[in-house]
Order: structure tokens, then C-alpha cells, then sequence
């Protein structure tokens, strides 16, 4: 029992170090003169370097990093994944065909087609920009939001969290920070039944280039 209560305290230290951490460099950032931090992938990368730079320098941080973990990839879980990732697609897609949003605002934020292949360019979003919010929403975050509140409102409060960040995102506006709301939810409830990020990767890395895709060829 003291063992699991140590190890929910350094959860929530983690999770309180990255949501100090996050607000901070966002607003340094133009008090600085680098607006740059206020654009993709320089909100999520900042913070997480800084917080990674800080976790390495400390030793009890560097050992409790329990969000850190692949967890199951069985058939079972493949198979929910592949849902997840058909499911997320053609909701992406016919939101798309019915509302017909601006994306030039979010196509600057990309990796740009004339400095790479397109292939390549969407590769990288999809990977780092997975990669990244797997890490915070479902990693740091939620492992965090446990440690203090149990798995269950854990899952619901990094879904909410996790759809107000998407507000300015694909979907944009308020229908689509519920879609982005209710994806946050499956994805919290694979993490918390898989025990890791892996499958949760993989399905946001499928999202992430169907919305790449779309940006592309609609902008």
C-alpha cells in the first residue's frame, strides 16, 4: 500500500512539472520575442523537453516514470485499434463533407510540401504530432489524473481536456472539439485497458495522416 502510494505521488508530481511547465513556455515565448512557441510542434515539443530535461536531472523523477510503457498488443487489442482507426478516419472525412471548414489557418501549421515530399511531410506529422500527444494526454496527464482521482474520471477529465486543446484544431469549432472529446475518450479507455501507449500510438498516428491527407489536398 505505502508502495503504490509513493508511486501515485510521483505521478501527480510528474503531471503538476508538465502543466507548469506547458503554460510557462507558451507565454515566455512572446514575452521572449519567439512567437514560434506558439505554433506547432513548438507548444507540445518545448514543454515536453523541458520536462524530460528536468525528469533526467532528477533522479526519483527519472526512476517513476510509469506512464513510459508500450502495454498489450495482442489480437484483441490490434483488432480494437483497427476499429478505432476506421471509426476516426470517416468521422475526419465526413465532417469534412459536410462542413466544408477553413484549413488554410491549420495547413501553415504543417510540414510544408515545397520543403519535402508530401509523403515524407505527412509521415513526420503523423508520427511526431501522435507521438507527442499520446505522451502528454495519455501519458503524463492521465497517469497523473489516476495517481489522484481513480482510472475512471481520470479517462473522462484528459477526453475533456483533450477536446478543448482541438478546439482550433481538425475538426475545428465547437462540433469538432466534441469529436476530438469523444476520440480522447476511446483512446483514454485502450491506454487504461492495454496498460501503455502502443496502441493508443498507433491509432492517433492513422488520424493524424488522414487529416494530414485532407489539409492537403483541400488547401
Amino acid at each position: 500500500m505505502e508502495k503504490r502510494d509513493t508511486q501515485d505521488s510521483w505521478a501527480a508530481i510528474h503531471g503538476g512539472l508538465f502543466l507548469v511547465l506547458m503554460p510557462l513556455l507558451l507565454l515566455l515565448g512572446p514575452a521572449l520575442g519567439i512567437p514560434a512557441l506558439a505554433r506547432w510542434p513548438w507548444y507540445f515539443l518545448a514543454p515536453l523537453l523541458g520536462y524530460a530535461l528536468v525528469v533526467g536531472a532528477i533522479a526519483p523523477l527519472r526512476h517513476s516514470v510509469h506512464w513510459l510503457r508500450v502495454g498489450r498488443l495482442d489480437a484483441r487489442v490490434l483488432l480494437a485499434t483497427a476499429g478505432i482507426v476506421v471509426l476516426s478516419s470517416t468521422a475526419l472525412i465526413l465532417y469534412f463533407v459536410a462542413f466544408r471548414p477553413d484549413l488554410r489557418a491549420l495547413a501553415e501549421q504543417l510540414p510544408v510540401r515545397s520543403v519535402m515530399p508530401v509523403i515524407l511531410a505527412g509521415a513526420l506529422f503523423a508520427l511526431s504530432n501522435a507521438l507527442m500527444e499520446e505522451i502528454i494526454f495519455r501519458g503524463i496527464l492521465q497517469d497523473a489524473l489516476t495517481s489522484q482521482l481513480g482510472e475512471r474520471t481520470a479517462i473522462l477529465v484528459q477526453a475533456v481536456v483533450f477536446g478543448l486543446g482541438h478546439m482550433r484544431g481538425y475538426p475545428p469549432g465547437e462540433i469538432g472539439m466534441v469529436l476530438a472529446g469523444i476520440y480522447g475518450l476511446m483512446l483514454g479507455v485502450v491506454r487504461a485497458w492495454t496498460g501503455g501507449l502502443g496502441a493508443t500510438f498507433i491509432a492517433h498516428v492513422f488520424a493524424d495522416a488522414t487529416i494530414f491527407w485532407i489539409v492537403c489536398e483541400h488547401v
